[in-house]
Protein backbone atom coordinates (compact mmCIF):
# COMPACT_ATOMS: atom_id res chain seq x y z
CA UNK A 1 0.00 0.00 0.00
CA UNK A 2 1.42 3.10 -1.35
CA UNK A 3 1.09 6.08 1.78
CA UNK A 4 -2.12 7.17 2.40
CA UNK A 5 -1.46 10.35 3.08
CA UNK A 6 -0.58 11.63 -0.25
CA UNK A 7 -3.75 10.42 -1.45
CA UNK A 8 -5.57 12.82 1.20
CA UNK A 9 -3.40 15.99 0.66
CA UNK A 10 -3.36 15.83 -2.94
CA UNK A 11 -7.04 16.13 -2.61
CA UNK A 12 -6.61 18.82 -0.61
CA UNK A 13 -4.49 20.62 -2.62
CA UNK A 14 -6.31 19.98 -5.64
CA UNK A 15 -9.73 21.31 -4.94
CA UNK A 16 -7.88 24.80 -3.69
CA UNK A 17 -7.74 26.04 -7.35
CA UNK A 18 -9.08 25.41 -10.52
CA UNK A 19 -6.46 24.60 -13.01
CA UNK A 20 -6.25 27.34 -15.36
CA UNK A 21 -5.25 26.85 -19.29
CA UNK A 22 -1.34 27.16 -20.20
CA UNK A 23 -0.03 27.72 -23.75
CA UNK A 24 1.18 24.46 -25.70
CA UNK A 25 4.66 23.40 -24.44
CA UNK A 26 7.28 23.03 -27.21
CA UNK A 27 7.57 19.71 -28.96
CA UNK A 28 11.30 18.61 -30.00
CA UNK A 29 11.90 18.73 -33.46
CA UNK A 30 10.04 21.44 -36.41
CA UNK A 31 6.52 21.82 -35.92
CA UNK A 32 5.13 24.60 -37.60
CA UNK A 33 1.04 23.79 -37.85
CA UNK A 34 -0.74 22.06 -34.63
CA UNK A 35 -1.98 18.82 -34.83
CA UNK A 36 -5.84 18.17 -34.74
CA UNK A 37 -7.62 16.03 -32.43
CA UNK A 38 -8.48 13.75 -34.98
CA UNK A 39 -4.82 13.31 -36.25
CA UNK A 40 -3.40 12.45 -33.12
CA UNK A 41 -6.06 10.02 -32.40
CA UNK A 42 -5.21 8.96 -35.51
CA UNK A 43 -2.08 7.87 -34.63
CA UNK A 44 -2.49 6.75 -31.23
CA UNK A 45 -5.07 4.08 -33.03
CA UNK A 46 -1.63 2.89 -35.69
CA UNK A 47 0.87 3.10 -32.65
CA UNK A 48 -1.25 1.50 -29.90
CA UNK A 49 -0.08 -2.30 -28.95
CA UNK A 50 -3.51 -3.75 -27.93
CA UNK A 51 -3.82 -6.05 -24.47
CA UNK A 52 -5.44 -9.32 -24.61
CA UNK A 53 -6.07 -9.04 -21.11
CA UNK A 54 -4.98 -7.97 -17.81
CA UNK A 55 -3.88 -11.02 -16.17
CA UNK A 56 -0.25 -10.80 -15.99
CA UNK A 57 0.17 -14.53 -16.25
CA UNK A 58 -2.18 -15.03 -19.51
CA UNK A 59 -1.63 -11.66 -21.57
CA UNK A 60 0.90 -12.16 -24.30
CA UNK A 61 4.11 -10.07 -23.80
CA UNK A 62 5.20 -10.53 -27.47
CA UNK A 63 4.11 -7.53 -28.87
CA UNK A 64 5.39 -5.92 -25.73
CA UNK A 65 8.73 -6.37 -27.78
CA UNK A 66 8.74 -3.02 -29.10
CA UNK A 67 10.45 -1.66 -25.68
CA UNK A 68 13.30 -3.79 -26.09
CA UNK A 69 15.22 -1.49 -28.77
CA UNK A 70 13.79 1.22 -26.62
CA UNK A 71 14.99 0.07 -23.39
CA UNK A 72 18.69 -0.30 -24.75
CA UNK A 73 21.08 1.01 -22.31
CA UNK A 74 18.49 2.32 -19.97
CA UNK A 75 19.20 1.35 -16.32
CA UNK A 76 16.46 2.54 -14.40
CA UNK A 77 12.49 2.49 -15.45
CA UNK A 78 9.48 4.32 -13.96
CA UNK A 79 6.09 2.12 -13.42
CA UNK A 80 4.10 5.93 -12.43
CA UNK A 81 0.76 5.31 -11.54
CA UNK A 82 -2.22 7.92 -11.76
CA UNK A 83 -4.18 6.96 -8.83
CA UNK A 84 -2.78 5.16 -5.64
CA UNK A 85 -6.40 3.56 -5.09
CA UNK A 86 -7.58 1.41 -7.95
CA UNK A 87 -7.36 -2.23 -8.38
CA UNK A 88 -5.31 -1.68 -12.39
CA UNK A 89 -2.42 0.07 -11.36
CA UNK A 90 -1.20 -3.51 -9.92
CA UNK A 91 -1.85 -5.21 -12.98
CA UNK A 92 -0.28 -2.46 -14.98
CA UNK A 93 2.82 -2.82 -12.79
CA UNK A 94 2.56 -6.90 -12.64
CA UNK A 95 2.62 -7.14 -16.32
CA UNK A 96 5.75 -4.66 -16.59
CA UNK A 97 7.67 -6.16 -14.22
CA UNK A 98 7.12 -9.93 -15.29
CA UNK A 99 8.44 -8.11 -19.10
CA UNK A 100 11.07 -5.91 -17.12
CA UNK A 101 12.41 -9.26 -15.28
CA UNK A 102 12.81 -11.12 -18.53
CA UNK A 103 14.99 -8.64 -19.90
CA UNK A 104 17.15 -8.31 -16.57
CA UNK A 105 15.45 -6.26 -14.26
CA UNK A 106 15.02 -7.21 -10.81
CA UNK A 107 15.17 -4.25 -7.96
CA UNK A 108 12.11 -2.81 -7.56
CA UNK A 109 11.29 0.56 -5.76
CA UNK A 110 8.45 1.78 -3.91
CA UNK A 111 7.43 4.60 -2.77
CA UNK A 112 7.74 4.02 0.80
CA UNK A 113 9.56 3.58 4.32
CA UNK A 114 12.79 1.39 4.60
CA UNK A 115 11.32 -0.49 7.38
CA UNK A 116 8.54 -1.92 5.71
CA UNK A 117 10.13 -2.27 2.74
CA UNK A 118 12.61 -4.73 4.31
CA UNK A 119 9.85 -6.79 5.75
CA UNK A 120 8.45 -7.42 2.15
CA UNK A 121 11.63 -8.09 0.60
CA UNK A 122 11.86 -10.95 3.14
CA UNK A 123 8.28 -11.94 2.42
CA UNK A 124 9.10 -11.99 -1.26
CA UNK A 125 12.18 -14.23 -0.90
CA UNK A 126 10.84 -16.48 1.48
CA UNK A 127 6.88 -16.62 1.04
CA UNK A 128 6.23 -16.36 4.71
CA UNK A 129 3.08 -14.56 5.06
CA UNK A 130 3.59 -13.95 8.69
CA UNK A 131 6.24 -11.05 8.02
CA UNK A 132 3.80 -9.05 6.33
CA UNK A 133 1.37 -9.10 9.68
CA UNK A 134 4.13 -6.97 11.16
CA UNK A 135 4.65 -4.22 8.09
CA UNK A 136 3.16 -1.11 10.09
CA UNK A 137 1.66 0.13 6.99
CA UNK A 138 -0.40 -2.54 7.05
CA UNK A 139 -1.91 -1.94 10.57
CA UNK A 140 1.00 -3.09 12.85
CA UNK A 141 1.31 -0.92 15.75
CA UNK A 142 4.07 -3.01 17.93
CA UNK A 143 7.08 -0.17 16.99
CA UNK A 144 5.01 2.46 17.99
CA UNK A 145 5.76 4.91 20.71
CA UNK A 146 3.60 4.31 23.81
CA UNK A 147 3.40 7.83 25.09
CA UNK A 148 2.60 10.07 22.27
CA UNK A 149 -0.09 9.62 19.41
CA UNK A 150 1.64 10.07 15.84
CA UNK A 151 -1.11 9.02 13.66
CA UNK A 152 -2.45 11.83 11.22
CA UNK A 153 -6.25 12.31 11.90
CA UNK A 154 -8.38 10.31 8.47
CA UNK A 155 -5.25 8.99 7.25
CA UNK A 156 -3.33 6.83 9.45
CA UNK A 157 -5.63 5.89 12.61
CA UNK A 158 -8.44 3.74 12.72
CA UNK A 159 -11.06 6.39 11.87
CA UNK A 160 -11.79 4.64 8.37
CA UNK A 161 -11.22 1.10 9.27
CA UNK A 162 -13.04 -0.24 5.61
CA UNK A 163 -10.92 1.89 3.80
CA UNK A 164 -7.97 0.70 5.08
CA UNK A 165 -8.90 -3.31 5.22
CA UNK A 166 -9.46 -2.36 1.36
CA UNK A 167 -6.39 -1.10 0.88
CA UNK A 168 -4.32 -3.63 2.59
CA UNK A 169 -5.77 -6.57 1.19
CA UNK A 170 -5.17 -5.27 -2.30
CA UNK A 171 -1.50 -4.24 -1.57
CA UNK A 172 -0.80 -7.73 -0.14
CA UNK A 173 -2.58 -9.53 -3.30
CA UNK A 174 -0.10 -7.45 -5.07
CA UNK A 175 2.79 -8.66 -3.30
CA UNK A 176 1.77 -12.56 -3.47
CA UNK A 177 1.31 -12.37 -6.92
CA UNK A 178 5.14 -10.73 -6.93
CA UNK A 179 5.93 -13.66 -4.81
CA UNK A 180 4.60 -16.08 -7.71
CA UNK A 181 6.74 -14.37 -10.38
CA UNK A 182 9.36 -14.52 -8.16
CA UNK A 183 9.36 -18.21 -7.92
CA UNK A 184 9.04 -18.54 -11.18
CA UNK A 185 12.51 -17.24 -11.47
CA UNK A 186 15.22 -19.81 -12.30
CA UNK A 187 17.65 -20.01 -9.23
CA UNK A 188 20.86 -19.02 -11.31
CA UNK A 189 18.88 -15.51 -12.29
CA UNK A 190 18.75 -12.64 -10.16
CA UNK A 191 15.64 -12.91 -7.68
CA UNK A 192 13.43 -9.86 -7.38
CA UNK A 193 14.55 -7.11 -4.81
CA UNK A 194 12.36 -4.93 -2.91
CA UNK A 195 13.41 -1.92 -1.24
CA UNK A 196 12.02 1.51 0.00
CA UNK A 197 12.87 5.05 -1.43
CA UNK A 198 10.35 7.18 1.00
CA UNK A 199 9.71 8.32 4.82
CA UNK A 200 7.43 6.48 6.57
CA UNK A 201 4.34 7.57 7.45
CA UNK A 202 4.00 5.20 10.64
CA UNK A 203 7.73 4.72 11.89
CA UNK A 204 8.85 3.26 14.66
CA UNK A 205 10.29 -0.35 12.88
CA UNK A 206 13.91 1.50 11.63
CA UNK A 207 14.28 1.32 16.19
CA UNK A 208 13.78 -2.33 15.85
CA UNK A 209 16.19 -2.40 12.37
CA UNK A 210 18.30 -0.94 13.63
CA UNK A 211 18.42 -2.90 17.16
CA UNK A 212 19.19 -6.16 15.15
CA UNK A 213 22.32 -4.46 13.06
CA UNK A 214 23.46 -3.78 16.62
CA UNK A 215 22.85 -6.54 18.54
CA UNK A 216 24.98 -8.93 17.37
CA UNK A 217 28.45 -6.30 18.87
CA UNK A 218 25.97 -5.10 21.79
CA UNK A 219 29.31 -5.24 24.05
CA UNK A 220 31.29 -2.82 21.85
CA UNK A 221 31.65 0.36 23.69
CA UNK A 222 30.94 2.01 20.49
CA UNK A 223 27.34 0.51 19.92
CA UNK A 224 26.48 0.44 23.79
CA UNK A 225 26.72 4.55 23.29
CA UNK A 226 24.96 4.41 19.78
CA UNK A 227 22.27 1.96 21.79
CA UNK A 228 22.02 4.95 24.75
CA UNK A 229 21.77 7.33 21.97
CA UNK A 230 19.39 5.83 19.78
CA UNK A 231 16.65 5.07 23.24
CA UNK A 232 13.47 6.79 22.73
CA UNK A 233 13.10 9.58 25.91
CA UNK A 234 10.00 9.99 27.40
CA UNK A 235 7.97 13.06 26.56
CA UNK A 236 10.08 14.24 24.01
CA UNK A 237 7.93 16.13 20.66
CA UNK A 238 7.92 14.66 17.32
CA UNK A 239 10.70 17.70 16.75
CA UNK A 240 12.96 16.80 19.65
CA UNK A 241 12.80 13.31 18.52
CA UNK A 242 14.09 14.16 15.16
CA UNK A 243 16.54 16.17 16.25
CA UNK A 244 18.07 13.79 18.59
CA UNK A 245 18.22 10.96 15.57
CA UNK A 246 19.35 13.58 13.43
CA UNK A 247 22.78 13.97 15.62
CA UNK A 248 22.98 10.07 16.01
CA UNK A 249 23.25 10.09 12.44
CA UNK A 250 26.09 12.47 12.35
CA UNK A 251 27.71 10.79 15.71
CA UNK A 252 27.50 7.43 13.26
CA UNK A 253 28.99 8.78 10.25
CA UNK A 254 31.73 10.47 11.94
CA UNK A 255 32.73 6.74 13.20
CA UNK A 256 32.52 5.27 9.83
CA UNK A 257 35.50 3.44 9.76
CA UNK A 258 35.55 2.01 12.94
CA UNK A 259 30.98 0.84 12.29
CA UNK A 260 32.57 -0.30 9.27
CA UNK A 261 35.10 -2.80 10.44
CA UNK A 262 32.35 -3.68 13.23
CA UNK A 263 29.40 -3.86 11.42
CA UNK A 264 30.31 -4.34 7.49
CA UNK A 265 30.37 -1.38 5.37
CA UNK A 266 26.56 -2.81 4.62
CA UNK A 267 26.06 -2.85 8.05
CA UNK A 268 27.11 0.58 8.53
CA UNK A 269 24.89 1.75 5.97
CA UNK A 270 22.11 -0.02 6.81
CA UNK A 271 22.30 1.53 10.26
CA UNK A 272 22.73 4.94 8.95
CA UNK A 273 20.04 4.76 7.04
CA UNK A 274 17.62 3.64 9.52
CA UNK A 275 17.92 6.07 11.68
CA UNK A 276 17.91 8.85 8.85
CA UNK A 277 14.64 7.82 7.78
CA UNK A 278 13.27 7.95 11.33
CA UNK A 279 14.46 11.26 11.52
CA UNK A 280 12.88 12.58 8.55
CA UNK A 281 9.89 10.92 9.03
CA UNK A 282 8.71 12.27 12.52
CA UNK A 283 9.73 15.88 10.89
CA UNK A 284 7.30 15.50 7.84
CA UNK A 285 4.39 14.07 10.32
CA UNK A 286 5.45 16.98 12.76
CA UNK A 287 4.24 18.91 9.52
CA UNK A 288 1.33 17.24 8.26
CA UNK A 289 -0.68 17.09 11.46
CA UNK A 290 0.15 20.66 12.84
CA UNK A 291 0.40 22.55 10.42
CA UNK A 292 -2.89 23.44 8.39
CA UNK A 293 -2.04 26.51 5.77
CA UNK A 294 -1.10 24.49 2.19
CA UNK A 295 2.07 26.72 2.11
CA UNK A 296 3.05 24.77 4.64
CA UNK A 297 2.09 21.29 3.76
CA UNK A 298 3.60 21.64 0.34
CA UNK A 299 7.39 22.87 1.99
CA UNK A 300 6.99 19.86 3.78
CA UNK A 301 6.56 17.72 1.18
CA UNK A 302 8.50 19.29 -0.75
CA UNK A 303 11.31 18.94 2.25
CA UNK A 304 10.15 15.12 1.78
CA UNK A 305 11.04 14.90 -1.71
CA UNK A 306 14.81 15.22 -0.67
CA UNK A 307 14.58 12.42 1.36
CA UNK A 308 14.12 10.62 -1.76
CA UNK A 309 16.77 12.54 -3.53
CA UNK A 310 19.31 11.04 -0.97
CA UNK A 311 17.95 7.73 -0.76
CA UNK A 312 17.77 6.81 -4.25
CA UNK A 313 21.49 8.12 -4.74
CA UNK A 314 22.73 5.92 -1.51
CA UNK A 315 21.11 2.69 -3.45
CA UNK A 316 22.56 3.36 -6.67
CA UNK A 317 25.70 4.16 -5.56
CA UNK A 318 25.34 0.91 -3.52
CA UNK A 319 24.15 -1.54 -6.19
CA UNK A 320 26.53 -2.85 -8.76
CA UNK A 321 26.08 -1.45 -12.06
CA UNK A 322 24.32 -4.30 -14.00
CA UNK A 323 21.89 -4.34 -11.66
CA UNK A 324 18.56 -2.53 -13.11
CA UNK A 325 15.95 -0.74 -10.87
CA UNK A 326 12.21 -0.44 -11.45
CA UNK A 327 10.61 2.09 -9.42
CA UNK A 328 7.15 2.56 -8.43
CA UNK A 329 5.36 5.31 -7.60
CA UNK A 330 2.72 8.25 -8.05
CA UNK A 331 3.27 10.04 -11.05
CA UNK A 332 3.93 13.72 -9.62
CA UNK A 333 6.98 11.76 -8.24
CA UNK A 334 7.64 9.80 -10.81
CA UNK A 335 7.96 12.63 -13.58
CA UNK A 336 10.79 13.19 -15.78
CA UNK A 337 10.54 16.88 -15.70
CA UNK A 338 8.24 18.55 -12.67
CA UNK A 339 8.66 22.36 -13.41
CA UNK A 340 6.14 21.64 -16.33
CA UNK A 341 3.66 19.70 -14.35
CA UNK A 342 0.84 21.63 -12.57
CA UNK A 343 -1.25 20.33 -10.13
CA UNK A 344 -3.84 22.19 -7.87
CA UNK A 345 -2.79 25.35 -9.04
CA UNK A 346 0.79 24.90 -8.24
CA UNK A 347 3.51 23.89 -10.18
CA UNK A 348 5.25 20.18 -9.22
CA UNK A 349 8.04 20.77 -6.65
CA UNK A 350 11.13 19.07 -7.79
CA UNK A 351 10.46 15.66 -8.09
CA UNK A 352 12.21 12.05 -7.37
CA UNK A 353 11.73 11.27 -11.16
CA UNK A 354 13.37 14.64 -12.30
CA UNK A 355 16.26 14.27 -9.60
CA UNK A 356 17.13 10.75 -11.36
CA UNK A 357 16.16 11.59 -15.77
CA UNK A 358 19.21 14.47 -14.72
CA UNK A 359 21.27 12.54 -12.38
CA UNK A 360 21.30 9.67 -15.26
CA UNK A 361 20.58 11.24 -18.69
CA UNK A 362 19.84 8.87 -21.01
CA UNK A 363 19.62 5.80 -18.50
CA UNK A 364 15.67 6.35 -17.66
CA UNK A 365 12.52 5.17 -19.18
CA UNK A 366 9.77 6.04 -17.83
CA UNK A 367 5.98 4.47 -18.56
CA UNK A 368 2.75 6.21 -17.21
CA UNK A 369 -0.19 4.63 -16.33
CA UNK A 370 -3.04 6.58 -17.25
CA UNK A 371 -7.10 5.87 -17.20
CA UNK A 372 -10.49 7.58 -18.42
CA UNK A 373 -13.21 6.60 -15.58
CA UNK A 374 -14.55 3.99 -12.85
CA UNK A 375 -14.19 3.62 -9.04
CA UNK A 376 -11.71 4.60 -7.05
CA UNK A 377 -10.88 4.73 -2.92
CA UNK A 378 -11.19 7.99 -1.44
CA UNK A 379 -11.06 8.44 2.21
CA UNK A 380 -13.38 11.52 2.09
CA UNK A 381 -16.32 9.97 1.07
CA UNK A 382 -19.21 7.98 2.53
CA UNK A 383 -18.21 3.55 2.04
CA UNK A 384 -14.44 5.38 0.63
CA UNK A 385 -15.44 4.91 -2.74
CA UNK A 386 -16.72 7.25 -5.68
CA UNK A 387 -16.83 7.29 -9.29
CA UNK A 388 -14.29 9.19 -11.00
CA UNK A 389 -13.72 10.54 -14.61
CA UNK A 390 -11.41 12.80 -16.38
CA UNK A 391 -12.51 16.00 -16.90
CA UNK A 392 -13.84 18.02 -19.59
CA UNK A 393 -11.08 18.25 -22.40
CA UNK A 394 -9.13 15.60 -21.26
CA UNK A 395 -6.13 13.69 -22.80
CA UNK A 396 -7.68 10.27 -21.47
CA UNK A 397 -11.24 11.18 -23.23
CA UNK A 398 -8.98 10.88 -26.59
CA UNK A 399 -6.93 8.01 -25.85
CA UNK A 400 -10.01 5.93 -24.41
CA UNK A 401 -11.71 6.21 -28.24
CA UNK A 402 -8.80 4.26 -29.29
CA UNK A 403 -9.27 1.40 -27.54
CA UNK A 404 -10.17 -0.30 -24.12
CA UNK A 405 -6.77 -0.99 -22.92
CA UNK A 406 -3.18 -0.51 -24.69
CA UNK A 407 0.38 0.48 -23.97
CA UNK A 408 1.47 3.43 -26.55
CA UNK A 409 5.20 3.44 -27.09
CA UNK A 410 6.31 7.13 -28.30
CA UNK A 411 9.53 8.31 -29.97
CA UNK A 412 8.08 7.19 -33.38
CA UNK A 413 8.82 9.79 -35.64
CA UNK A 414 5.63 10.33 -36.40
CA UNK A 415 4.85 14.51 -36.74
CA UNK A 416 0.88 13.43 -35.51
CA UNK A 417 3.12 12.60 -32.26
CA UNK A 418 3.86 16.38 -31.65
CA UNK A 419 0.33 16.50 -30.26
CA UNK A 420 2.02 15.01 -26.64
CA UNK A 421 4.40 18.04 -26.61
CA UNK A 422 1.43 20.08 -26.32
CA UNK A 423 0.11 20.65 -22.04
CA UNK A 424 -3.10 19.46 -21.76
CA UNK A 425 -5.46 18.00 -18.92
CA UNK A 426 -5.01 14.97 -17.23
CA UNK A 427 -6.38 13.11 -13.97
CA UNK A 428 -3.75 12.93 -10.91
CA UNK A 429 -5.38 11.24 -8.16
CA UNK A 430 -9.07 12.47 -8.79
CA UNK A 431 -8.72 15.82 -10.10
CA UNK A 432 -7.25 17.47 -13.40
CA UNK A 433 -3.77 18.15 -13.85
CA UNK A 434 -1.58 19.88 -16.58
CA UNK A 435 1.20 18.70 -18.53
CA UNK A 436 2.72 18.04 -22.01
CA UNK A 437 3.14 13.77 -21.63
CA UNK A 438 6.19 14.08 -24.28
CA UNK A 439 7.92 15.95 -20.75
CA UNK A 440 7.31 13.38 -18.68
CA UNK A 441 7.65 9.87 -20.17
CA UNK A 442 8.60 7.54 -23.17
CA UNK A 443 5.00 5.37 -23.17
CA UNK A 444 1.34 5.36 -21.71
CA UNK A 445 -0.35 2.35 -20.23
CA UNK A 446 -3.80 2.88 -20.91
CA UNK A 447 -6.34 1.40 -19.12
CA UNK A 448 -10.22 3.04 -20.13
CA UNK A 449 -12.05 1.86 -17.06
CA UNK A 450 -10.90 1.30 -13.31
CA UNK A 451 -12.18 -0.70 -10.19
CA UNK A 452 -11.41 0.80 -6.25
CA UNK A 453 -8.80 -1.32 -4.24
CA UNK A 454 -10.76 -4.15 -3.03
CA UNK A 455 -10.12 -7.66 -1.15
CA UNK A 456 -9.46 -10.26 -3.75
Amino acid sequence: MIHIVKRAIGLLIFSIIAITASAPLAFPGEQTERVSEEDFLAWVKERAIPLDTLDWQKVDLEPLGILDEMLDGKRIVYLGEPDHYIHEKNEFRLILIRYLVERGWNQIGMEMGLSDAKKMDRYLATGDGAILDRVAIYGYDGDARADRDDSVQGLTDDSNPEFRKKATAESRWFLSQLRLLNESIPEDHRRLRWFGYDVSFKPGGGYADAARILESHAAHPLVREITRRLARVEGESRLEESKRLLDLVAFVRARREGLGALLGDGGFLDLKRSIHCLADSFRLIDAIRIKSDAPERLAALAEREKTMFRQMDETIARLPSEEKIILLGHLMHLSKESDSLEAGGFTMWPSIGTHLHKKLPGEVFAIWMLFDRGRHGNIHVEGAVENIGSPRGAIERIFARAGPRYLLPFHSGDRREAYLGETHTLLLSGAPGRTALADQADAVFFVAEVTESAER
